[in-house]
């Protein structure tokens, strides 16, 4: 009896914190289940790779191997704690990506690492579900996934300062901007995100910065080099 006391006084939070992690990190979640029925191994484990040795030599990062996810999407991920990165590159981008555009992106996926984003946002969810938490306590039910969206969406945007910095560290320290073009344009012809990069509805759903202005920010970069 107080087991059930307790499921049935927790029901709401769980409620809460599942709307809440779906909607904040709903991009990732769908591209891991494009890799559900694959007919090849869904992870592959590379020990040894030129981008293993570039990132070593570009940020002074020690990655032992990076998995690779049997996916018919183009996506990169880097989590961890310090001294435990992880990256997995989905087997699309590793087929069909140049070694520059390569660069680009697991560049960016370091940055994300080396500026611990994967920590920030943690806290960052981590305190918006406390703060739900006290909010839906006295509240109807209806309120909690009206709420957990809500807070769902904030997420996005403070997730979508971190791909701007991740993009500015790669930038940065890419061997050739074009590789950060061109990669952006092979994203953008996946369309996903879509190729509409202008909406509102970017801007409140999709966790990654604008096509044309992550273009933008390499042209930028390449300016800056042509006048050293």
């Amino acid at each position: 009896m107080a087991i059930q006391k307790i499921l049935k006084g927790s029901i709401k939070y769980i409620v809460f914190f599942l709307v809440l992690a779906y909607v904040s990190q709903w991009m990732t979640i769908n591209l891991y289940l494009t890799s559900l029925g694959q007919k090849q191994q869904v992870l592959t484990e590379v020990k040894d790779s030129p981008l293993i040795e570039l990132i070593k030599s570009k940020t002074d990062l020690t990655l032992k191997s990076f998995q690779i996810i049997a996916s018919p999407k183009l996506y990169a991920v880097m989590i961890g704690v310090p001294g435990k990165p992880y990256m997995i590159l989905s087997s699309k981008l590793n087929q069909d990506f140049t070694d520059s555009e390569k660069e680009y992106v697991v560049l960016h996926e370091t940055g994300h690492y080396l500026l611990h984003h994967s920590i920030k946002e943690a806290l960052f969810f981590a305190g918006l579900f406390i703060l739900g938490c006290f909010l839906i306590k006295k509240r109807p039910w209806y309120l909690i996934p009206i709420l957990g969206i809500l807070f769902g969406l904030i997420y996005i945007q403070f997730g979508m300062r971190s791909e701007y910095e991740a993009d500015h560290f790669a930038v940065t320290h890419i061997t050739d901007p074009q590789g950060m073009i061109s990669a952006t344009e092979k994203f953008k012809y996946q369309n996903f995100p879509p190729k509409d990069d202008t909406g509102i509805k970017w801007r409140l759903l999709y966790r990654s910065v604008p096509y044309q202005e992550r273009i933008e920010i390499a042209k930028q970069e390449m300016a800056i080099r042509d006048t050293r």
